[in-house]
C-alpha cells in the first residue's frame, strides 16, 4: 500500500469520505439520553492487543437504530453491529483465514460474516482490517469502496479504502470526543447500500453468481441490457486495494422480451482504469457489444498527506480455480517520510468503474495447455505491438491475463488459435505528449512480467562506466547511419539484417555504444521495448512455472523470479543482467535444448539496445526501437524451428498472479534490502560495461 495511502485530518475525512454530515441537533439528542463512556470502557489485555468495548458499542449502535426521524429523510439501513468474537470471514475463495472482532452487518445475530454482508469493519487492530477489506473488495463483485473503524484502547481511526488510493483519518479519542463516535456510527448506520460502497448495477445471486443490469449498447446507448455470469475467465486477487483489478467473465445476455437469459457466450470484462482514459480503445483488437462508464473515486481529501506504512507487507492469492487466499501483514507504523516527498508531486487521476461485453469468446494465454499453443499466440502477439509501434503507442501491461487467445469453438482443439491483445486502457503516447517524464503511475504493469527498467526505476544504462565502452563506439558509429535508413515497417527485409541483434548474438558477437549523451528524465518511462520484453518474461514464466510434472528444484528456481512484487528482487535482476543460459541448462530438462540459448540470444539483445538507445539520446526517437522488433522476430523463429519436438509439452492451469510459497517476501521499503538491492543492480552493471571493454559476448559476464 505504499504511495497509495494518505492521512487527513478526522473532520475533513468525514466531510469528504462519508455519505452525509449528521446535524448537530441529532447528536444532542442522543448526548442527551446516552451515558456517554469512560476511559474504562475500554480495555488492554495483557498480551497488549487492544479489544473493542463491545458491550458499549453494541449498545449505542442500537440506540442510534432506535430513534425515530433522527435524520430526517433517511431510514436505518438493514446492517447492525455484530461482535463475532474473531470468527472466520465466510468466502467465496476457498481456504480464505481472515478473521473479525467486529462488524456492521446484514442478517440476525447468530449470521454467520462473510464478504457479501459485511458493509463495515470495527477492528482493534488495523493490520487485520486491512486484510479483511482487501479480501471482501477482492471477493464482493459489488464492493466498489470499503470502510473500517479501528478502536485501539480509547483511540478510533477510521479507514476509506477505494481503487484510487486508500485514506486514514487522524485519531480521536473517545472519551474527549464522544460525539466524532456518536457520528461515525449515525453516518454508517443511515447510510444507502450504495454510499457504503456497493454497486447498485450489481446484484449477488449465489456463489460466484452475480448480473450486471444497466450495460448501454454501444449501437444505441439507450438501451441498457442484462448480463448473468456463467463462468469466469480471470478473477485474480491483488496484493493491494488500487489499480485496474481486472475480471473477465463468462456472460449470457438477458433477452427483455422473454424474461429468459440466451445461449450465447459473451466475455465481460469489469475493470478501473483512470478517469481520462477511453474504455473503448479496446475496440480496435475486439468487438464491442456493450460498454458502461461507472462511479469516480472520491478525490483526496483537503489536508491531506502522504504516510508509508513501514514495515508493510501484504501478500494475497487468489484463484478463480477454488485456491486458496494466503495473507500475511507485518507490523506496521505510520509515519511521514523524505521518501514520499514526491508523492505531491504525482498527478492524482480518479479511477473509474468501466465494464465492456465482447463478443467473442476468448481464453488467456496463461491457461492454453501446450507450450506449443502459447508459443504460438506469442508469435502472434508481435503483430499488435508492431502495430501499436508504428502508431506510437505502448501497451504498459503485457502479461498472461491480456494477451488472449480467440477460436469460433474454445473447445476443439482442431481449430488454430487467434491472438487478440486486450486491456489496452493503460495503453499511452509515446514519447509522452508533455516533456519526458515519469509516468504518473509508479510503477503500472502486471509483477511477474513487469520490465527490470520499471521495477528499478532506473535505466539499465551507467553513465559512470561510459570509460569502460570506448571502444567498441567507433563500430557503433559506423552501423548508426545505416540504422537511421531503415523503415520501422520494413521488419522483414533483407537490408534490415544488420538490425538484427538476436542474429548477431547467436554468432556471440555485440556491437558497442556510441559517446554517452545527457536526456533529462525522472524516473523511468514505459517505451515500446519494455513492452516487448514483458514478452520475454512471459515465456520464461511459462518454461519454468507452468510445465507439468515439473521438477520441483525448476519450480522452486521459478518462484525466486517470479514474485508477486513491484520490486526487481536480486534474482530477478541477476536473470536479466548476466547469462540465463546456465541455469535453464540446469532446469529446464529437455527443453533447454530448444529455449535455453534462444533465451540468453534474447535477453542480451535487449539489454544491448536499452544501453544504446540511451547513450545515444534515442529514448524519444520512435524508429530506433525497431531492432528490438527484429530480434525477436528472429528469436521467435528460432525456437520455432524445432517445434515438433516440444510443442505438446503439457501445462499446468496455473494463475499468473498466485504465489502459492508460504513465506515472507522481502519488504520493499526496508532499508537493508534496499541496500543489497542497489549493490546487487551496480554489480552487474559493473560486469556489463567491463564486458564491453574487453569483448565480451554481452553476457554481463567479464572475460
Amino acid at each position: 500500500m505504499d504511495r497509495e495511502t494518505v492521512k487527513v485530518p478526522i473532520d475533513s475525512f468525514i466531510k469528504s469520505y462519508l455519505p452525509f454530515v449528521p446535524s448537530q441537533e441529532a447528536i444532542d439528542l442522543i448526548k442527551k439520553n446516552f451515558a456517554l463512556p469512560s476511559s474504562g470502557a475500554f480495555t488492554t489485555t495483557s498480551n497488549g492487543s487492544q479489544q473493542v468495548a463491545c458491550l458499549f458499542l453494541q449498545k449505542i449502535a442500537q440506540y442510534v437504530s432506535s430513534i425515530d426521524n433522527l435524520i430526517p429523510g433517511r431510514e436505518h439501513n438493514e446492517y447492525h453491529y455484530r461482535q463475532v468474537s474473531s470468527n472466520t470471514m465466510k468466502s467465496e475463495i476457498d481456504g480464505s483465514t481472515n478473521s473479525l472482532d467486529a462488524c456492521l452487518m446484514q442478517g440476525e445475530e447468530s449470521a454467520t460474516p462473510s464478504t457479501h454482508n459485511i458493509a463495515v469493519v470495527i477492528e482493534p487492530n488495523h493490520r487485520q482490517a486491512i486484510l479483511a477489506n482487501i479480501q471482501i473488495m477482492n471477493d464482493d463483485i459489488r464492493r466498489m469502496f470499503t470502510y473500517a473503524i479501528i478502536i485501539e484502547a480509547d483511540l478510533v481511526t477510521l479507514w476509506y479504502h477505494s481503487r484510487s488510493h486508500s485514506a486514514v483519518s487522524e485519531p480521536f479519542s473517545v472519551v474527549k470526543e464522544p460525539q466524532l463516535l456518536l457520528k461515525v456510527f449515525i453516518l454508517f448506520l443511515f447510510a444507502s447500500r450504495e454510499e457504503l460502497g456497493y454497486d447498485p448495477k450489481v446484484v449477488h445471486i449465489s456463489k460466484e453468481q452475480y448480473v450486471f443490469r444497466g450495460i448501454p449498447n454501444v449501437k444505441d446507448r439507450n438501451v441498457l441490457e442484462t448480463y448473468k455470469i456463467v463462468g469466469t475467465i480471470s478473477k485474480a486477487g491483488v496484493n493491494s486495494f488500487t489499480g485496474q483489478m481486472t475480471r473477465l467473465f463468462k456472460v449470457v445476455k438477458l433477452n427483455p422480451i422473454t424474461g429468459k437469459y440466451g445461449t450465447k457466450i459473451y466475455v465481460l470484462k469489469d475493470v478501473w482504469i483512470d478517469e481520462t482514459e477511453d474504455p473503448s480503445s479496446t475496440k480496435y483488437f475486439l468487438s464491442i457489444e456493450n460498454e458502461y462508464e461507472g462511479a469516480l473515486t472520491k478525490p483526496f481529501a483537503e489536508g491531506f498527506y502522504p504516510i508509508r506504512l513501514e514495515d508493510n507487507s501484504i501478500e494475497t492469492s487468489a484463484s478463480h480455480a477454488n485456491a486458496s487466499l494466503r495473507t500475511h501483514v507485518m507490523d506496521n507504523a505510520f509515519r511521514r517520510s523524505s521518501v514520499y516527498d514526491k508523492f505531491s508531486q504525482i498527478d492524482y487521476t480518479p479511477k473509474k468503474q468501466c465494464r465492456l461485453v465482447f463478443n467473442e469468446l476468448c481464453t488467456t494465454v496463461g491457461h492454453l495447455q501446450t507450450l506449443g499453443e502459447v508459443i504460438d499466440v506469442l508469435f502472434q502477439a508481435l503483430i499488435p505491438l508492431e502495430m501499436m509501434l508504428c502508431a506510437g503507442w505502448v501497451h504498459r501491461d503485457i502479461s498472461s491475463g491480456n494477451v488472449l487467445a480467440y477460436r469460433k469453438n474454445l473447445d476443439n482443439p482442431k481449430q488454430p488459435w487467434s491472438m487478440v491483445l486486450g486491456d489496452l486502457e493503460y495503453a499511452k503516447k509515446y514519447p509522452p505528449l508533455k516533456q519526458l517524464s515519469s509516468s504518473s503511475d509508479f510503477r503500472v504493469g502486471t509483477p511477474y512480467f513487469m520490465p527490470i527498467e520499471i521495477m528499478m526505476q532506473r535505466s539499465l544504462f551507467d553513465r559512470n562506466q561510459e570509460n569502460v565502452v570506448t571502444k567498441a563506439i567507433k563500430k557503433s558509429n559506423a552501423r548508426k547511419s545505416h540504422l537511421e535508413q531503415v523503415s520501422p515497417l520494413d521488419l522483414g527485409s533483407s537490408d534490415s539484417d544488420d538490425y538484427d541483434d538476436y542474429a548477431r548474438f547467436k554468432e556471440d558477437t555485440l556491437s558497442g555504444p556510441k559517446n554517452a549523451t545527457t536526456v533529462t528524465w525522472n524516473g523511468i518511462v514505459h517505451n515500446f521495448q519494455h513492452d516487448w520484453e514483458s514478452i520475454w518474461w512471459l515465456i520464461l514464466w511459462t518454461i519454468t512455472s507452468r510445465v507439468n510434472d515439473a521438477p520441483e528444484d525448476t519450480k522452486s528456481y521459478a518462484r525466486q523470479i517470479f514474485q508477486n512484487s513491484v520490486e526487481a528482487s536480486p534474482r530477478r535482476q541477476k536473470v536479466f543482467m548476466e547469462s540465463i543460459q546456465p541455469d535453464l541448462e540446469e532446469h529446464l530438462g529437455p527443453l533447454a535444448s530448444y529455449f535455453a540459448g534462444p533465451m540468453d540470444h534474447m535477453r542480451k539483445a535487449m539489454y544491448k539496445q536499452y544501453v544504446l538507445c540511451e547513450m545515444r539520446e534515442e529514448l524519444a526517437n520512435v524508429s530506433s526501437y525497431t531492432p528490438v522488433t527484429v530480434s525477436f522476430r528472429s528469436f521467435f523463429i528460432d525456437i520455432l524451428e524445432h517445434k515438433d519436438k516440444w510443442s505438446s509439452t503439457r501445462l499446468d492451469m496455473q494463475d499468473q498472479y498466485i504465489e502459492l510459497l508460504d513465506r515472507k517476501r522481502p519488504l520493499p521499503d526496508d532499508i537493508d534490502n534496499n541496500a543489497v538491492r542497489d549493490a546487487t543492480s551496480k554489480r552487474y552493471k559493473a560486469k556489463y560495461y567491463n564486458s564491453q571493454g574487453s569483448s565480451s559476448g554481452g553476457d554481463g559476464s567479464a572475460k
